[in-house]
């Protein structure tokens, strides 16, 4: 079997590029084995799909190599893991555990208050309508005599 050098460019990096390249790819080196382009045909299907999983596997390198770059980062532990490489310790913060168990108890208290409040207002509409009822049998019951 013959080696053949075939041009394979490495920059398009996009759907509409990777699509396009596989087209021009398959029509200098497969010009009699294959010669239907047209967007309803299978082999432009298999061609379409490759061009996807070309353009999601480049946007994932992107990704995972803008990592490796502390300026660039955006993941948490990713900043830390190229900080603690180049010898810096940053202070990680966190919130004392007083403060915490503070805010905590606050809005436990908040809850109650709340909860008292609305037995309360409960309580007060209860009393006015038992107190309606009162007048309204009093009110029969004088009638009645």
């Amino acid at each position: 079997m013959a080696k053949t050098n075939r041009d394979i460019k490495y920059i398009n990096r996009d759907f509409e590029s990777f699509r396009s390249r596989l087209i021009e790819f398959s029509q200098t080196y497969f010009p009699s084995t294959y010669n239907d382009f047209s967007s309803t045909s299978p082999g432009m299907m298999f061609m379409e799909q490759s061009s996807y999983v070309g353009d999601v596997l480049s946007f994932y390198l992107d990704n995972q190599f803008q990592e490796t770059f502390i300026q660039y980062a955006q993941q948490t532990n990713n900043v830390f893991e190229l900080a603690y490489m180049f010898g810096y310790r940053p202070k990680q913060l966190e919130l004392p555990k007083q403060v915490l168990t503070f805010i905590n108890n606050y809005l436990q208290l908040m809850m109650v208050l709340v909860i008292m409040f609305l037995t309360i207002a409960m309580l007060l509409q209860l009393m006015k309508i038992l107190l309606l009822l009162l007048k309204t049998v009093l009110h029969l019951s004088s009638r009645i005599k």
